[in-house]
């Protein structure tokens, strides 16, 4: 098991402050040594009962990190990124990291994305467009000395991780993992209507898969989804069969079953007293929601579309190994939505592992999640 994690701070050209996490202890600027303490009460990561070795002291530098002690791997393996999604943090990835580290030698960040966790949440949508949070992600990596990286996201962590790709290329970007979210590239033609997509989508799939964008987008869901914080973690994580489905697809849904304080039973791993259940609560009532609406909102405002319409023709072929692993039982990101993309040539380098889990496979079945992406950078990193 691994001995800890180095708990840091990255301040962007934009005033941004990220928080993130980290497998080397010292910033290639630091000549300061890491030393042991209290965990900082801010830490998304410690305000929760965590796996084994996910823990450590921290030690504010001049450039305004924080350091724990923990290892560090000294070899060429490309770093991995470690991005999240909706409604996580950076420990999302805890089971995970502690489970690769001593395994594939390969240095590992995870961070909290905007809006989420420690890190800053600004009010404005406009400042969550997909350009300016993967070039806070490449001025991040930059001040770690960090060249080109493997990028892996789960949710909208791993359209973000796309992104990478779509913004900065191969410079950047080494290898691609996603998990549950297919490749899906920007339409550079039309913009994003959701009405249109929803419809589209009942129409292929017999229901509106992005019908709870409708109401996470409305002016009253984050201090109404605040409040109802534990009736969303149930929502989200039900044992029901096609919960996701009946919840989160279907117009209105969300609204009234979270109205109604209503709840689900959930699957084993979320049950009361989960490391996962327990962090989520604490984050949440110190955070909320707003910060991490607005990643819908940016999307149905058309201000991600105005951005991405100008990515280059060429990067939307993918053209680094790339992983999708395809959860079986998630209702909402269907396994089939890869099949365009793939079919398209879009592709020309990907496997697919097929784990038996809802959305959340990472909480849900980590052991899998850890083989399957230990096994492919094995064999591309060997």
């Amino acid at each position: 098991m691994m001995e800890g994690l180095t708990r840091k701070t990255f301040t962007t050209s934009r005033a941004l402050t990220y928080t993130y996490y980290d497998t080397q202890p010292n910033t290639p600027s630091s000549s300061s040594s890491p030393s042991t303490g209290p965990a900082s009460p801010t830490s998304s990561l410690a305000s929760a009962r965590a796996p084994n070795g996910w823990h450590g002291g921290h030690k504010r530098y001049s450039n305004g990190s924080f350091h724990s002690g923990a290892g560090s791997s000294n070899n060429n393996k490309p770093p991995i990124l470690f991005l999240h999604g909706f409604p996580d943090s950076a420990f999302l990835w805890s089971y995970i990291m502690t489970t690769l580290r001593p395994l594939n030698g390969h240095r590992m960040i995870a961070p909290d994305l905007l809006g989420h966790g420690a890190t800053s949440k600004p009010a404005d949508p406009a400042m969550y467009t997909s350009d300016l949070m993967t070039a806070d992600l490449a001025e991040l990596l930059a001040a770690e000395g960090v060249a080109r990286t493997i990028v892996v996201g789960h949710d909208w962590g791993a359209f973000l991780a796309q992104r990478m790709w779509l913004w900065r290329g191969p410079a950047l970007v080494a290898g691609l993992v996603l998990i549950s979210i297919a490749y899906m590239p920007p339409d550079r033609e039309s913009p994003f209507n959701l009405e249109y997509l929803n419809y589209a989508l009942e129409e292929a799939t017999g229901h509106a898969r992005y019908a709870y964008w409708e109401y996470f987008t409305d002016p009253d869901a984050a201090e109404l989804t605040q409040q109802r914080a534990e009736s969303l973690w149930t929502a989200l994580h039900g044992s029901r069969p096609n919960c996701l489905r009946d919840i989160f697809c279907t117009r209105g849904a969300v609204r009234a079953f979270l109205e109604a304080d209503c709840r689900e039973e959930v699957r084993d791993y979320a049950k009361d007293g989960s490391v996962w259940k327990d962090e989520y609560m604490a984050r949440i009532k110190e955070t909320g929601f707003a910060g991490a609406f607005n990643w819908y909102k940016v999307y149905v405002l058309g201000l991600n579309w105005q951005k991405e319409r100008h990515i280059r023709g060429d990067r939307l072929t993918v053209r680094v190994p790339t992983l999708f692993m395809a959860c079986s039982d998630d209702d909402i990101c269907l396994p089939s939505f890869i099949e365009p993309s793939r079919q398209a040539g879009l592709l020309p380098d990907l496997e697919i592992a097929q784990i038996d889990a809802s959305h959340w496979a990472t909480m849900e079945k980590p052991d899998e999640v850890a083989h399957a992406l230990s096994c492919w950078l094995k064999e591309r990193w060997l």
